[in-house]
């Protein structure tokens, strides 16, 4: 296939175009391999070595198979966006979101719309299910007064009552990791095997100088050298274990969260910790929800879950007066906001019913405390050393001990012998050797910005053999980018990077290409999307709103200079400006306030666009109607184009490019956003003229069409490369994400997780049983497997897939993330974890290297995690397994402590033929 097709998952914004790709199902004709040999290596790890033969047509019929699909989805993109569009989803809005007393909330007495099946994706349960409660039956519940009809007018809890349920029920928090104290960590660094066995060698020298303090009276010093090189070796570690968590402590946010809530039948800010279950909360865009919630009344409201379940597309969120299904999980109910999703658009009204740790997202991050973490490789190494120096070394005495009373030595001689060989055995510059040369390492990485919680994860991350990887947020950026832009009857890269990073084949965007300068006004000023602040450069603003029309603020604000200058100066707004490049330059402004929004239409699931007027003078009178949203939506309204600074009237030509166009950004993947504008006769339209949407009294058609805008989730910037050098390398790479299979899979190609133009689909558990991967010289193994399937597979369906080459697991469960682990970790393999969200930390815990995220990372994850990725970039952990790779040589010091015993046995003998009473040195 040339082209992979991809879609977003069933949540995802219906104003933008997907392309849907059809399966590629294996041939019902193919006929079992025949294995001529298998053998199982392990280096680091497990994997198997399948060689087999295939018949001579298989990979023709497979080339085949790969082209027809191909051209089956292409050809179904325009009927699949059509489809969308003539059946959308219901939502129950709010007249207007800025007129309190014009709210309309849904009548409980009326019928409950018809509503689309929810996928069950996640397969996570909690014993939340309060979602599935009606109206009345939530009310009843949780002893509150609300009035259904208009929320916004429910008196909510009093003052009183809410003071007792917060006794009840306590703060709502979730309950911190039990932190150990300073002085029981350093009995913990103290209590190392190392530092146990310098210590009994040091004992083992003040007991010599007790039996013989004459002959032995050196041995009193050493002893007390020895113990306090003990000691120092734990302090060493404690030191830097402190540094480490005064680290993690400063990235804690001191950004007190609140809430909106009514009390007493008034709208009041309380800190979230006060919240309870019972609260009527009033959730606005931009914000955090502070508790679980099940909605009343919603407008346009669309949240982020990304933390959670690992979608990237926000999903929206609607009342169900009669209740979600009897069967569904909370993790997948269209009328729950859960605690710590964020708002991207729209705003809602709800009744808090779970808080802290009984809440989805305390529930899911309670996976955490039930997992045990696993030894490192280092520390296991350690362990099994000092426990085999242990042993030899107290059996060597004991023998030497028994052989110098048998040979009629005194006892105090005997046992002073005794304890010399125990002494001689124990290697006490190891211990120092190998902590400060992980310390020197640890700090190395930290410059890499690397930050090692735990010291002994510097080894474990250059040992480990699989790497479980998280999708969104860790190998993409978490955020829409514009990548192309259709105008002026041609196609532009508009992505990251710019003429640097133009692919082949493709021109890098002019600014002052004809409409370029009317989109980018478009994306500022169609919009419900603002930064978070303006005293900082854009590339550090946060983008509040719908994620789409987030990234076309971000990518207007990255062309627009000085976008938040009010007082500019520009030509008259008669005179029509010869060059856009002057318009982009010259004109310094904020759009928004140059040119004052009159009227709003926003975009709903029924109309698939966003309208909005503005006062934008020009030569036929003083407004502009600006319009974005589905493409065949925009362009069946529009009768003019935009061509080289005007409009002229549409002709086959133009509808072929458009196709062609669109087709084209759909078969990417993109999300596809189109643009038009309508220069309102001022005859027609005078600037004072009253616009209504009950009238409908503004135009909608013979619009001008200004082109088309695509936009993605990017894999972030060294990825791509990152993951074929730890391939290279031998290491595994598996990407394990909560998202949309097709979504899934189009990104792993992306990145080269994925290589196999055809790769095997689990989609079902009617595809199972799974037969061992085929082996081929040219073509990887490659696998892509949904939640769904997991339950479901035996032990044999476990190990043929994680003996493919590629793997993509997704729409997986926390539960099913932590299964992937151990299945992987019983195989043998090491296994490094990344991720970012909630959802990812029991799976980080287990693994036996976490590593999270600092910037976008939840404070689960990263509590979950040995190590943490200050900089966000997934190419800082090749970075860290080449410093962890050189690690192993801190094993030459007990190659020189072999010799010294080795040394002792050869003078044995001849101690022990030395007269009673001579002195014995170890």
């Amino acid at each position: 296939m040339s082209e992979r097709l991809t879609s977003h998952s069933d949540d995802s914004e219906d104003d933008h175009d997907t392309a849907h790709e059809k399966p590629l199902e294996p041939s019902d004709a193919e006929e079992p391999v025949e294995h001529e040999s298998m053998a199982i290596r392990r280096k680091k790890g497990f994997d198997g070595l399948f060689s087999g033969r295939k018949h001579a047509d298989t990979k023709k019929r497979e080339k085949v198979e790969a082209q027809t699909a191909a051209a089956e989805a292409a050809a179904s993109v325009a009927a699949d966006v059509r489809s969308r569009i003539t059946s959308p989803s219901k939502h129950i809005p709010l007249k207007d979101a800025t007129d309190p007393d014009q709210r309309v909330a849904v009548d409980p007495s009326a019928s409950q719309p018809a509503l689309k099946p929810v996928e069950q994706r996640t397969h996570f349960k909690t014993d939340v299910v309060e979602h599935r409660l009606t109206f009345a039956s939530l009310v009843e519940r949780f002893a509150t007064s609300v009035d259904l009809r208009n929320p916004l007018r429910s008196q909510g809890l009093t003052a009183t009552e809410a003071t007792v349920r917060l006794g009840k029920h306590g703060p709502n928090v979730l309950t911190p990791p039990q932190r150990t104290p300073w002085y029981w960590r350093f009995v913990q660094c103290l209590g190392n095997l190392f530092n146990v066995l310098l210590a009994a060698a040091g004992v083992g020298y003040f007991v010599t100088y007790a039996i013989n303090p004459v002959d032995y009276f050196e041995n009193a010093y050493i002893g007390a050298i020895l113990i306090g090189v003990a000691f120092i070796n734990a302090g060493i570690e404690f030191y830097e274990l402190q540094k480490i968590a005064a680290i993690l402590a400063s990235f804690n946010t001191l950004i007190t969260t609140q809430a909106e809530v009514i009390r007493d039948g008034v709208l009041v800010t309380v800190l979230a910790r006060y919240l309870v279950p019972g609260d009527v909360i009033v959730v606005r865009a931009g914000a955090k929800v502070a508790a679980d919630v099940v909605l009343l009344s919603a407008t346009d409201c669309k949240v982020d879950v990304s933390s959670l379940t690992g979608e990237s597309d926000p999903t929206t969120r609607q009342p169900l007066p009669h209740g979600a299904g009897p069967d569904l999980e909370a993790i997948d109910a269209p009328n729950l906001l859960f605690n710590g999703a964020v708002v991207v658009s729209g705003e809602s009204i709800g009744i808090v019913v779970k808080t802290g740790d009984a809440t989805v997202l305390g529930q899911i991050a309670a996976l955490t405390k039930l997992e045990k973490k696993r030894r490192s490789p280092l520390s296991s190494e350690i362990h099994r050393f000092c426990h085999t120096i242990s042993v030899l070394a107290t059996l060597t005495a004991l023998v030497f001990f028994v052989f110098a009373v048998a040979r009629g030595r005194n006892f105090n001689y005997a046992l002073t012998f005794g304890i010399g060989i125990l002494v001689a055995w124990i290697p006490q510059g190891l211990a120092v050797t190998v902590t400060m040369l992980l310390t020197i390492a640890g700090r190395r990485m930290q410059e890499r910005s690397v930050l090692v919680k735990d010291l002994h994860g510097v080894e474990t991350l250059g040992a480990i053999t699989m790497l479980a990887t998280d999708k969104t947020g860790t190998l993409t950026r978490n955020e829409m980018t514009v990548v192309n832009v259709f105008t002026n009857g041609m196609t532009w890269f508009a992505g990251p990077g710019g003429a640097k990073e133009c692919p082949l084949g493709e021109r890098p965007l002019k600014v002052d290409v004809s409409g370029v300068a009317q989109i980018l006004h478009m994306a500022v000023t169609c919009t419900r999307a603002t930064f978070d602040r303006t005293d900082v450069p854009i590339a550090e603003r946060v983008a509040l709103g719908d994620a789409t029309e987030s990234g076309m603020l971000r990518w207007a604000a990255s062309k627009l200079v000085n976008i938040d200058k009010v007082g500019v100066l520009f030509e008259p707004l008669s005179v029509r400006l010869p060059k856009t490049q002057n318009l982009l330059s010259s004109q310094l402004f904020q759009l928004s306030a140059l040119y004052p929004k009159v009227f709003e239409v926003p975009f709903s699931s029924e109309s698939k666009s966003h309208i909005t007027i503005h006062r934008k003078g020009h030569m036929q009178g003083g407004l502009t109607l600006h319009m974005k949203g589905a493409p065949e939506v925009i362009w069946s309204r529009c009768s003019t184009v935009w061509l080289e600074g005007k409009a002229v009237a549409i002709s086959d030509h133009d509808r072929k490019k458009w196709t062609a166009a669109h087709a084209a950004m759909c078969a990417k993947g993109h999300r596809v956003l189109a643009y038009a504008m309508l220069q309102l006769s001022g005859a027609k339209y005078p600037d004072n003229w009253k616009f209504d949407r009950e009238k409908n009294n503004f135009p909608t058609t013979d619009l001008t069409f200004l082109g088309l805008v695509s936009l993605e989730d990017p894999p972030k910037t060294g990825v791509r490369q990152a993951i074929g050098t730890m391939r290279l390398a031998g290491i595994k790479v598996v990407m394990v994400t909560g998202d949309h299979p097709l979504t899934a899979e189009a990104v792993a190609t992306k990145v080269n997780i994925i290589t196999s133009p055809a790769p095997t689909r689990l989609t079902h558990p009617a595809d199972l049983p799974l037969g061992s991967p085929l082996r081929s010289s040219t073509q990887a193994s490659s696998i892509i497997i949904t939640g769904a399937v997991v339950p479901h597979l035996t032990n044999s369906d476990w190990l043929h897939v994680l003996l493919h080459d590629e793997i993509v697991f997704a729409r997986t469960s926390p539960n099913q993330k932590l299964e992937i682990v151990t299945r992987g970790q019983a195989l043998g393999h090491i296994i490094g974890v990344t991720g970012d969200g909630v959802n990812d930390a029991a799976a980080l815990k287990k693994a036996d290297l976490g590593i999270a995220m600092n910037k976008s990372g939840s404070d689960v994850s990263k509590e979950a995690a040995g190590m943490i990725l200050l900089d966000d970039d997934f190419a800082t952990i090749v970075r860290g397994i080449l410093e962890g790779e050189g690690f192993p040589f801190f094993f030459m010091p007990t190659c020189a402590r072999v010799t010294e015993v080795c040394i002792v046995f050869r003078r044995a003998p001849h101690l022990l033929e030395l007269e009673k009473g001579d002195p014995i040195t170890a």
